[in-house]
């Protein structure tokens, strides 16, 4: 008999806690969290355990994630090991709901957050009674009652009457307003809609600082003229640009004399050149091979004479868009070359204009010459970045005078110098007292005594991050979503944290960032192009592809512009559907994709978190021929304008041709912000393709952050096989 008493003392134990109330408690320890007044809190946490005093209490701890779990039996309301926990808690990260509800249970659930929830939006669903409580006096009022509405809950405002129903206070927007030149423009007026001395005025730099609030809508004028309405959301950071002169400008064309010789192996606008000197990938047809027309059109006299060769809106070969072309299925049109002398390029959209050709007579043309890939770009440089045609007439050919002028060749452009690579890492102060602690505990702790000091330094949670990243991936993740946790986080942060994500290949947060960036800037063209890139590397396939097809087909139902990034999109269309097929609906994939095959060499890719930025790439063939790219605006006006109109950092290259075989190297140089005030720095990122469209296609990816003005440094080194 008294061997049983303990089994049955056991049994009579656990049906009495099994017959006690439960209450789950979710507790936001994200950094927002930091500032909750904890004595209100812990006043209510009393309160609710003197009316349920004994009970199971379930503790959850979290932030972007689940951060601990702990279990406490609350016995006559005691429930100070429960107090000892939070009062002991660190306060770091963003914030997510998206997990919550697999961890509840029947019962009341305590859900201690102020509803901003920035890593997704997700509404989480209890199975117990759930009540929201608030400490502080910035929160979410409309997702905490959407939340309170699906759940049936109650929400518990702890905070006095003067700001209980408060839903945003008043925010500080700032940005600046761009003009024609890329360049800042002063006097812009700045109202709130509706509301009568309201107005601040641009400075001479063109920024703007207004006291608004969420949903507001602000106007900017210049002159009394209204230009740009924009409706405020979480989004602090506002830039825009206004066309204020309505004028257009001209191309600049590049003069320089010829310095090649003469030799008998390709066809090009000067005559024959030699292939080991040229250095890039050509395709000629000869008067020979001219289609004979009665309308003597030079458009028609070519027509399927070059593989692949398409044209866009006109009919004209000036729009001409063969395979190959780094302008594929772009706007962005061919350089045309007349015996040596460069015509104006055609082009659509802000700076529309139509080259006509027509004048040329096909009767008297001895050649036409297509020069496809990047390689060709180190002949003609920035006017050749799109390909080039090339027509020699025989009026030209019979033109026997030495040094001709090619007026659009550029010259002195054979690579000499040898690029150091710069081996010299950048650290900041708070990243060498982070190095003096002897493990991770210790440096965390110094960082969270530092990070208020280094909250407005731009790149500070990307450099702690990289710090941590090798000995605690987890903490150093964390550490990295205080950027979306900021209130006033800037595009170029966001993306820095994007880089990082993919980086670590943590593609799930890399979702969250594209998503949450395209919530803050749904005006920029490419957040949804990232967006359906963030879907594909987290093996979301159908969402890209159907985003892809939404931005292709022009469904989007916004009046954005996406022709700037419409070269990305169907070399991304066409790259899914070739890897993915057999895991993608096609059902709404345009025809024109089925049939085509592109492939190249290498493609490159070229991102960059700062549209303020200012640098040059060098691009190095096997040949020891330079060419560079300017991302300035002095060289580059019109794009730089275009970015910042319709919001796109981005540029492609692709590398085609036998002769572009070989060890081929990017040098970049860092000119600095075009804004002096802009202190961001600029990450640059490369994504290489080689083989694209071949079974043995690969992908490496390179990021440098540009920190030495005016010091050129090497980037990085392909081998094209």
């Amino acid at each position: 008999m008294l061997k049983k008493i303990p089994f049955i003392i056991i049994v009579l134990f656990f049906l009495e806690v099994s017959s006690q109330e439960r209450v789950t408690i979710f507790w936001d320890s994200s950094l927002s969290m930091i500032d909750r007044d904890l004595e209100k809190e812990f006043k209510y946490i009393d309160a609710y355990f003197n009316k349920h005093k004994n009970i199971a209490c379930t503790l959850l701890i979290f932030s972007h994630v689940i951060k601990s779990k702990d279990e406490f039996n609350i016995v006559s309301g005691d429930w100070k090991n429960l107090k000892v926990k939070l009062t002991k808690l660190k306060y770091d990260g963003a914030t997510s709901y998206q997990f919550l509800d697999d961890y509840t249970e029947v019962g009341d659930v305590l859900l201690f957050s102020d509803g901003f929830q920035n890593m997704d939006s997700s509404v989480p669903k209890f199975k117990g009674n759930l009540y929201i409580i608030n400490s502080k006096k910035n929160f979410n009022n409309k997702k905490i009652q959407f939340i309170n509405t699906v759940n049936s809950g109650k929400f518990m405002n702890l905070l006095s009457d003067d700001v209980k129903n408060k839903v945003y206070k008043t925010l500080v927007y700032k940005g600046k307003v761009y003009g024609i030149e890329n360049e800042g423009i002063e006097e812009v007026k700045v109202h709130i809609k509706g509301k009568e001395h309201s107005e601040v005025f641009t400075d001479a730099s063109g920024a703007f600082k207004i006291n608004a609030q969420i949903n507001d809508i602000l106007i900017f004028s210049l002159k009394d003229k209204n230009y740009l309405e924009e409706q405020l959301g979480e989004n602090k950071n506002i830039d825009l640009f206004i066309d204020n002169s309505g004028e257009k400008l001209d191309e600049v064309v590049i003069k320089s004399k010829l310095k090649k010789s003469e030799s008998k192996e390709i066809i090009t606008a000067l005559g024959k050149k030699d292939r080991d000197e040229v250095g890039y990938s050509v395709e000629t047809i000869t008067e020979e091979e001219l289609v004979p027309s009665s309308s003597n059109n030079l458009t028609q006299a070519v027509q399927g004479k070059f593989s692949g060769d398409s044209y866009g809106v006109a009919t004209d070969i000036s729009y001409a868009k063969p395979r190959g072309f780094q302008s594929f299925l772009l706007a962005s049109n061919v350089l045309i070359v007349l015996d040596g002398i460069p015509l104006k390029k055609s082009g659509l959209g802000e700076n529309t204009y139509s080259q006509n050709t027509s004048f040329i007579d096909p009767n008297n043309v001895a050649s036409v010459t297509i020069i496809k890939s990047l390689a060709a770009t180190a002949v003609y440089g920035q006017l050749g970045n799109n390909g080039a045609i090339l027509i020699t007439t025989k009026t030209a050919t019979f033109d026997k005078r030495k040094n001709r002028k090619d007026l659009a060749l550029i010259t002195n452009n054979v690579y000499k110098e040898k690029i150091k690579t710069n081996k010299s890492l950048f650290e900041t102060d708070y990243i060498k007292k982070l190095k003096k602690e002897k493990n991770v505990e210790t440096a965390y702790r110094i960082y969270l005594n530092q990070r208020k000091q280094y909250w407005e330094t731009h790149e500070y949670f990307v450099d702690v991050f990289d710090f941590f990243k090798e000995s605690n991936k987890d903490l150093a993740v964390q550490i990295l979503t205080n950027i979306i946790e900021k209130d006033n986080s800037l595009l170029s942060q966001l993306k820095i944290m994007s880089y990082k994500a993919q980086q670590i290949k943590n593609y799930s947060l890399g979702l969250v960032i594209a998503n949450r960036i395209l919530e803050l800037y749904p005006n920029q063209v490419q957040s949804y192009l990232d967006l359906a890139l963030a879907y594909r590397n987290n093996a979301e396939y159908q969402k890209a592809l159907d985003l892809l097809i939404a931005i292709d087909n022009d469904l989007m139902k916004r009046t954005l512009d996406f022709s700037s990034i419409e070269k990305s999109v169907k070399n991304e269309i066409l790259d899914l559907v070739r890897s993915k097929r057999n895991k993608l609906d096609l059902s709404k994939l345009n025809v024109r994709y089925k049939n085509l095959n592109l492939k190249y060499n290498a493609r490159l890719i070229f991102e960059w978190n700062n549209n303020d930025a200012e640098f040059e790439l060098q691009f190095i063939n096997p040949q020891k021929k330079f060419f560079k790219w300017k991302h300035t605006n002095a060289d580059n006006l019109v794009r730089i304008r275009d970015e910042l109109k319709n919001g796109y950092s981005k540029k492609e290259f692709e590398i085609v041709g036998q002769e572009s075989k070989g060890k081929w190297r990017v040098n970049v140089n860092y000119f600095g912000n075009r804004t002096i005030d802009n202190k961001s720095h600029t990450f640059l990122k490369c994504i290489i393709q080689y083989n694209y469209g071949k079974p043995n296609q690969r992908t490496e990816e390179h990021l440098i952050r540009l920190h030495k003005k005016v010091e050129e440094e090497l980037f990085l080194k392909l081998d094209i096989d």
